[in-house]
């Protein structure tokens, strides 16, 4: 099992879909941040698009 899925770990928020700029992950983003605020939590974004370029990895 990996180990972000172990049991007593954060939970993990899941997004996929092409990065293009109609999908808005952006506003996935600025709400994960907002939930880090209150809870600890890990973020996966897959995909792949245009936007992929502007990813921070």
């Amino acid at each position: 099992m990996y180990p972000w899925f172990s049991p007593g770990q954060p939970p993990v928020i899941l997004g996929a879909g092409r990065l293009e700029l109609q999908k808005d992950f952006q506003t996935l983003i600025r709400a994960f941040a907002k939930v880090q605020q209150v809870q600890s939590a890990k973020l996966v974004i897959l995909g792949s698009g245009r936007e992929q370029k502007n990813s921070i990895l």
